[in-house]
């Protein structure tokens, strides 16, 4: 019997380095935006006729081999997962480097807007902190290399596409890679519960970098020290904490309303996709 395709894990059946991809949201956009990195789709034959044609369209356009399986195919190789009877065999492709985006700032006018996760573990809250930073406006998302969610399927999942466009960039020491933003132009701004300072009162920056800590933990003492300043988010009611993805709507629906940061259409890009990311992704996939 062929072993089964974890959330995250590869597969001999997906190929090497491959892995099972689901959910409509989150197939779609690699197939729109990834679909070199896409080697075959799988549809159930019990689909919903509008995505499945949808999908099978997308697939079709770009010569990506497609399948359709019984039910019993999902219930082998995704179990209990949310696959919305869709998946696609995936491979990763090569992560946005800080080099990389070091060199996209120096290059490119201001507004930027960066969204630092620190130690966030969990690949619903990783994932949909990424939906909302692709959502909004940012440029990318940085995160640290050790204590920080794969970017598995559950976490394509969560961000229900986003991270088939948003670049997220993995740096081996963060304090190191915050440093290097400063030097690039950036303005750290580090959410935590204890800090005077009310998210309203915050001045943003046109190069803002907004920097998220795992719940419970928060920033670590290395992440605080490199903020050039920190925020908290006001609690009118009982509840004092809020979940790390709904936390991060609030910083970075104030910073991209504090420089306007709309994007005018640009020759090359689809229309209403002229977002800095977007401009990046497109850059990145014709130097591949």
């Amino acid at each position: 019997m062929s072993r089964k395709h974890s959330a995250s894990g590869a597969s001999s059946k997906a190929g090497s380095g491959s892995h099972l991809l689901y959910g409509i949201h989150a197939v779609e956009s690699v197939l729109q935006h990834q679909p070199k990195a896409v080697s075959e789709l799988y549809l159930s034959k019990a689909i919903a006729e509008q995505p499945g044609r949808r999908l099978l369209q997308l697939a079709e356009a770009r010569a990506i081999s497609v399948r359709q399986v019984e039910r019993d195919w999902f219930e082998e190789n995704l179990t209990d997962l949310p696959h919305q009877k869709v998946a696609a065999s995936y491979r990763q492709p090569a992560a946005a480097t800080e080099a990389e985006l070091l060199k996209w700032l120096s290059e490119k006018a201001a507004p930027h807007l960066i969204l630092v996760l620190d130690g966030v573990q969990d690949p619903q809250n990783f994932g949909a902190c990424v939906r909302v930073a692709e959502a909004l406006g940012a440029l990318a998302v940085v995160h640290p290399k050790a204590n920080s969610a794969s970017l598995g399927a559950a976490t394509h999942k969560a961000a229900a596409g986003a991270l088939a466009i948003l670049p997220v960039v993995e740096v081996s020491n963060l304090a190191r890679a915050l440093q290097n933003l400063k030097q690039a132009g950036c303005w750290i701004y580090g959410a935590a519960g204890d800090s005077a300072v009310a998210i309203d009162k915050v001045d943003f920056a046109e190069s803002s970098v907004l920097v998220m800590g795992a719940e419970g933990s928060g920033l670590r003492d290395k992440t605080r020290k490199n903020c050039d300043q920190l925020f908290a988010i006001p609690m009118s009611g009982q509840t004092n904490s809020l979940n790390v993805s709904v936390a991060t709507g609030s910083p970075v629906q104030r910073a991209t309303k504090a420089f306007s940061l709309i994007y005018p259409a640009k020759p090359g890009l689809p229309a209403g996709n002229a977002s800095p990311a977007m401009e990046w992704l497109v850059m990145r996939d014709q130097n591949r």
